[in-house]
């Protein structure tokens, strides 16, 4: 596996360009005798806009036509590939993933494609769960680069902005999986739906995971818009599976579906899955018209009873598939659930301690959480301490979270993320915990890896450490706890 963090020489301000200082950078880096082609390629991506680091993106930002018009310039590589395309807010990474897996274990060379990353660029497009390497990203890149350039330019002259850096990945990862001749690509969506760079996909089966509000300013302050923006990707007469639950959410995704002649198969209503009472093992049945399928006894490689809600939606689309002769059976969706993992994702890292690192970032992933820990892991009951070291994003319902998490620790760490503008100060969380009334055995480390290792170091074999609330704090956090957990004087590792 190929690593390269994010480069120290990002430019620009807020994620706008500025073309002079480009072009003589671009001369200083292509100049360096220590630059490799690769890391001026990444730099040159790391250069454009890139919403993911902005606390403000106005909903006009998005514009799905100059992502058509990039990959019709780039030869359509989406279209070389069967694409199982996934939205929602909280569970499609986790979907994405165990899809991924049970086509991999049923013989399909399967592309999955997520975001955002959490400690390099690598970790957003894999291929039978191998991510990327330099050098084939660096071929894309060389690939791209007149075609880029000259849209760009065409861009501007258009008074438009040029390429952002998740439109350039985007289609870099639709033609990587061209070049490793995918038979099939599980697509994430990065924010919403219907004007995604995702969406330029034509896919066979389209996924919607459970909504609720989250990125309220480009999405809109209603649930109903917000499941809106989710439902775009639904294409006419593709199928769609739906894991929403409620309304309004649940009937703009059957309005949807409707008016787009997409057939519907509803969680509760076409597919059901039912827990055991160990809180791990579940059954699934789906309705298919001529017999029903059961598949009995299944258990998932993530932590977390939720993750049954998100292996009986990649469930269903694996059933869905099998209507359209792709051969996958039983063996191979308990395998794939059984084997797919993704880091960060309720990751225990240490068992003595215990450490637990996961980038919840909004109240439902908090309570999925908090239910974990509570009633399904069997060190959180004995522990004798449970620590909470906590860091998030601005325009997250941050008061919701803490009122979920901070009730079950003992003690809380806030932090605040070094490397992304959109970090909440330390002294907000604060603020909003005196607020819920507490303020005892609350402490503040601004350096996430300062509060780490001060937990860490002061732990004994029984206590709890969890890390949690945005995937930019685990990005900044989890390769120390990892080397920490590994050192010869280490905690028992998991």
């Amino acid at each position: 596996m190929h690593r390269c963090a994010r480069p120290a020489f990002q430019f620009g301000i807020h994620g706008k360009q500025c073309p002079q200082f480009h072009c003589l950078f671009s001369a200083v880096l292509m100049n360096s005798p220590t630059q490799s082609k690769f890391e001026f390629q990444l730099g040159q991506l790391y250069s454009r806009i890139n919403y993911e680091r902005q606390t403000n993106v106005a909903p006009k930002s998005f514009d799905l036509s100059k992502m058509q018009g990039l990959v019709q310039r780039l030869g359509s590589p989406e279209l070389k590939y069967p694409v199982i395309h996934v939205a929602g807010t909280k569970g499609k990474g986790s979907v994405c993933t165990m899809l991924g897996a049970i086509l991999s274990a049923s013989g399909f060379r399967t592309g999955v494609y997520t975001s955002p990353h959490m400690e390099t660029i690598h970790q957003r497009m894999a291929v039978d769960g191998e991510l990327i390497t330099d050098d084939q990203m660096l071929a894309v890149f060389e690939r791209f680069e007149p075609v880029v350039a000259e849209y760009d330019q065409w861009l501007t002259s258009q008074n438009r902005r040029p390429v952002t850096f998740f439109e350039f990945t985007t289609a870099m990862a639709m033609q990587f999986f061209a070049d490793q001749k995918c038979d099939a690509v599980v697509l994430e969506t990065g924010l919403g739906g219907r004007l995604d760079s995702t969406n330029v996909c034509q896919p066979k089966i389209s996924i919607v995971t459970n909504i609720s509000l989250d990125h309220t300013k480009q999405l809109g302050n209603s649930l109903e818009k917000i499941a809106f923006e989710k439902a775009g990707i639904i294409k006419p007469n593709v199928p769609v599976i739906s894991g929403v639950t409620g309304e309004p959410c649940q009937s703009v995704i059957q309005d949807v579906a409707i008016d787009r002649s997409s057939p519907l198969l509803q969680r509760d209503r076409d597919f059901t899955l039912q827990r055991h009472t160990d809180s791990v093992t579940f059954d699934f049945t789906m309705k298919t018209g001529d017999r029903d399928v059961h598949i009995k006894d299944l258990q998932t490689g993530m932590l977390g009873s939720h993750q049954a809600d998100n292996a009986a939606l990649a469930i269903a689309a694996a059933v869905e598939l099998r209507k359209s002769d792709w051969t996958i059976n039983d063996d191979a969706i308990r395998a794939g659930l059984q084997g797919a993992r993704l880091a960060g994702r309720m990751e225990q890292l240490s068992s003595q301690p215990t450490v637990i690192v996961d980038m919840s970032h909004n109240p439902a992933s908090a309570e999925a959480l908090r239910n974990y820990l509570c009633d399904v892991s069997p060190e959180w009951k004995p522990a004798t301490k449970r620590a909470l070291i906590f860091g998030t994003t601005k325009g997250k319902d941050c008061a919701k979270m803490l009122a979920v998490l901070l009730p079950i620790f003992d003690e809380i760490v806030f932090t605040q993320y070094q490397n992304n503008p959109r970090a909440m100060p330390t002294a907000d969380l604060v603020e909003q915990a005196r607020q819920l009334g507490y303020q005892r055995n609350v402490s503040v480390i601004a350096q996430p890896v300062s509060a780490w290792k001060n937990s860490f170091s002061g732990a004994s074999n029984t206590d709890f450490i969890c890390i949690a609330g945005s995937v930019f704090l685990l990005a900044e956090l989890r390769a120390s706890v990892i080397a920490d957990c590994q050192a010869p004087n280490g905690p028992h590792l998991v």
